[in-house]
C-alpha cells in the first residue's frame, strides 16, 4: 500500500493494495512512471505503471529473490541490491530484459553489512542507506549512512 499528502507533509493510508507480495520496492522512474521491483520467492520481476494500479511487466526473468530489492542507476550502469545474509546483488550495463547477471561473489564489499541497503543519489553523490544490527538482532539496528564511489 501508500500514503498520500495533498501538502508534502501530512500523509494519509491511501487504501491501496499495490501488490501482494511481501517487500515489494515502488519508486518514481525517470520517464514519469511507476517502477516495481518484486524479489520474494516466485514473485520476482520488473514492473511499470502510469497509476500504480495497473502494473505491466517489463522483466519477469530478473534473478532476484528476497526482501527489500533497492533499484537504483549509477554511471549508466543498473544495480539491484537486495540484504540480509547473504547479500544479493545484481548488475546490469543496460536495464533491458534478459541481461541481469547476479554479481554477489564479485562485490561482497558493496553494503558493507548493512541490512535493507538502499542508495539515493543526493546532489551528485550517491548514499547508501541501511541498518546495522545491535547485539546480533534481526530487525532494527544503528542507520548508518556511506557515500558510494
Amino acid at each position: 500500500t501508500y500514503a498520500v499528502a495533498d501538502d508534502d507533509i501530512h500523509f494519509r493510508p491511501s487504501g491501496e493494495i499495490i501488490h501482494t507480495t511481501r517487500n515489494p520496492t515502488v519508486y518514481n522512474r525517470p520517464d514519469g512512471r511507476y517502477g516495481m521491483i518484486l524479489g520474494y520467492q516466485k514473485d520476482g520481476g520488473m514492473f511499470v505503471s502510469d497509476d500504480l494500479k495497473a502494473w505491466k511487466p517489463v522483466d519477469t526473468k530478473i534473478p532476484a529473490h528476497g526482501d527489500c530489492p533497492c533499484y537504483f542507476v549509477k554511471d549508466g550502469h543498473h544495480y539491484i541490491l537486495q540484504g540480509f545474509e547473504p547479500e544479493f546483488y545484481l548488475h546490469s550495463p543496460t536495464g533491458r530484459p534478459g541481461t541481469w547477471e547476479e554479481w554477489s561473489a564479485k562485490r561482497r564489499e558493496l553494503t558493507k553489512g548493512l541490512k535493507v541497503p538502499m542508495v539515493c543519489e543526493f546532489r551528485g553523490r550517491y548514499l547508501l542507506l541501511g541498518w546495522r544490527p545491535d547485539s546480533g538482532a534481526w530487525w532494527g539496528g544503528t542507520l548508518e549512512i556511506v557515500e558510494l564511489k
